[in-house]
């Protein structure tokens, strides 16, 4: 294998690796802000609320 054959093709995976990792960083922050959508929605439609503190409890501390 020639010099240039080598280089292109560590160049090829270099430029493979690189998008690679680009897509893998869209993907990390694509999937937090898919995931607060999806339990915005899920809060909407169920309203039901998100604490951990009983009704009751919530009571005795007014």
């Amino acid at each position: 294998m020639s010099s240039a054959t080598k280089s292109s093709t560590a160049r090829r995976s270099s430029i493979g690796e690189r998008v690679v990792s680009a897509i893998d960083l869209t993907l990390r922050v694509i999937e937090p802000t898919y995931y607060k959508a999806l339990l915005t929605a899920v809060d909407r439609i169920t309203r039901l609320p998100r604490t951990s503190t009983m009704p009751e409890a919530m009571r005795l501390y007014r």
